[in-house]
């Protein structure tokens, strides 16, 4: 597994665990990299009893999907997210080029619902201008609380 560098192709350093860490304004982790950080999040807050969130960010098409995002465009569109997260999130592709995904860690031992939906009003809000702009009001946000899959614990939509 690696990080995948927006626009910039430096070589990534490697952490004990074979996944790469490099940190900056406009970096996300790959779909496998996120994928593999997402799972040891769940076994996590299984282990000790607590909760994350996981936001997904897409741009719908009109035929159903998603629409792929441009470098460029993906750029803004992870810089903007991380400026609404805390540090100790992490952001990457959920489908490579395709749904942004972030998990917010450590949000405690009780479901929150409130939490969600500030969070969603947040990032929508953010993004707002880049969605009405390039995808005509197509962008989706979508909170789900600790999911098992993105079908069930959906708590919020924008």
């Amino acid at each position: 597994m690696h990080l995948k560098w927006l626009g910039q192709s430096s070589t990534p350093r490697r952490c004990s665990c074979g996944v790469a860490v490099q940190l900056g304004p406009n970096w996300a982790y790959n779909q496998e990299a996120f994928h593999h950080l997402l799972t040891l999040e769940r076994e996590r807050c299984r282990r000790w009893g607590r909760h994350f969130l996981l936001l997904l960010v897409d741009a719908e098409a009109t035929s159903g999907g998603s629409i792929p995002w441009e470098p460029w465009l993906a750029r803004r569109l992870f810089w903007t997210l991380s400026r609404c997260l805390r540090e100790s999130d992490f952001v990457g592709w959920y489908v490579d080029h395709r749904i942004a995904g972030a998990v917010l860690t450590e949000l405690g031992e009780e479901p929150r619902a409130d939490v969600a939906g500030f969070v969603a009003g947040r990032v929508n809000n953010a993004l707002r201008p880049v969605g009405q702009l390039l995808f005509a009001g197509r962008l989706r946000v979508r909170v789900s609380l600790d999911p098992k899959h993105l079908s069930g614990g959906l708590l919020c939509s924008g």
